[in-house]
């Protein structure tokens, strides 16, 4: 989408995608899907600004959600499209999660990559948790480190772009669904999804490198008199 100029057929592309994700009970996918479909639908002019902003609010969303629900209780009905599995979340899989990291977790540094998550089902089959949170993901595998990752991800979807700004859309987009999906699924213990977040954070930080404009008179070595050889020295209006 974001590489098609055509927005008659970005248009397209975003429908079939939702009414594709619709058939599955991927509803957290469809719910992040949604809005960074509609801002690729937009001319180009506003698409890199409103993508940061909506992956800054994914990444917020994600990273407060199972903080926000704690001791929520709510109604559900029963079934794959209902709400039942947003209840199964808020009250077993994320307390259970953060009772097996606290229980298991050296200090402030986590449990270890692969310390929750599909790894438990070899280890620890009777306490597997699927996380279903890509923060709480990263919390449980580095600990204090996931802050720095966080920031780091910040740092970089909002630097300006010295290169090619088509490419830091895309990347951004990425970064905005992975996000706004694992607000609801621990996302990147998948490899594909793990292969395109890497990929995407190469992408911005390729394409964002600041740009060093060297001085013009910079000064090689110093001369006598405190004046830097040949810098430039003005003599009845002009320059030696």
């Amino acid at each position: 989408m974001s590489r098609t100029r055509s927005w008659l057929l970005r248009a397209f592309l975003a429908a079939v995608s939702v009414g594709t994700v619709g058939l599955t009970t991927q509803k957290g996918a469809i719910i992040a899907f949604i809005p960074i479909a509609g801002v690729l639908c937009l001319p180009f002019a506003y698409r890199l600004k409103l993508l940061r902003l909506g992956c800054i609010c994914f990444m917020i969303i994600a990273v407060s959600l199972p903080f926000l629900v704690m001791e929520l209780h709510m109604a559900h009905g029963t079934g794959v499209f209902s709400t039942e599995s947003v209840y199964l979340r808020i009250a077993y899989t994320w307390p259970q999660a953060w009772q097996w990291i606290t229980h298991h977790s050296m200090l402030v540094f986590g449990v270890g990559l692969g310390g929750i998550g599909g790894p438990q089902r070899i280890y620890a089959p009777d306490n597997f948790n699927p996380a279903d949170n890509v923060a709480l993901l990263l919390w449980a595998y580095f600990g204090i480190f996931a802050i720095v990752y966080l920031l780091v991800i910040v740092y970089l979807v909002l630097r300006p772009v010295t290169g090619s700004q088509e490419r830091a859309v895309t990347a951004t987009a990425i970064l905005a669904f992975i996000f706004g999906y694992g607000a609801v699924l621990s996302i990147i213990e998948d490899q594909s999804a793990a292969l395109m977040l890497g990929a995407a954070l190469g992408v911005l930080w390729r394409e964002t490198i600041p740009v060093v404009v060297p001085s013009r008179w910079a000064p090689v070595a110093r001369g006598g008199a405190g004046h830097p050889i040949g810098a430039a020295t003005p003599v009845a209006g002009r320059f030696r």
